[in-house]
């Protein structure tokens, strides 16, 4: 907020002072402070959400892949079972273990 004001007035230097003076002491500056602050915890936590889908989505495609080279295709049954796995471990287990099985309906009997 003082970047705001400051660029439009060009405080002096006790101006500034005597400006972050009297906003500190106004409680509504502090309330704007409080949500600026949990603003920033949410995006923060947003973006945080959106990087871990992003890795299950690149698990999840790195499982359907290791299946199409391993059998020649994927049913879409597979697909679809694959594509509804929100957990990112269960979705790396399965990618481990994709690589143990014979053929396409050894791995739709775990998944």
């Amino acid at each position: 907020m003082f970047s705001l004001v400051n660029h439009t007035l060009r405080l002096t230097k006790e101006e500034e002072i005597l400006f972050n003076e009297l906003i500190e002491k106004d409680t509504i500056y502090k309330e704007a402070k409080m949500l600026e602050t949990i603003k920033d915890v949410g995006i923060e936590i947003g973006r945080e959400e959106g990087r871990e889908e992003g890795r299950e989505e690149g698990m999840r495609e790195m499982l359907l892949m290791n299946i199409k080279m391993r059998f020649g295709k994927v049913a879409p049954e597979i697909e679809n079972k694959v594509n509804s796995i929100n957990d990112i471990n269960r979705i790396k287990e399965l990618f481990v273990q994709s690589f143990s099985f014979d053929d396409e309906f050894q791995f739709n009997q775990i998944i």
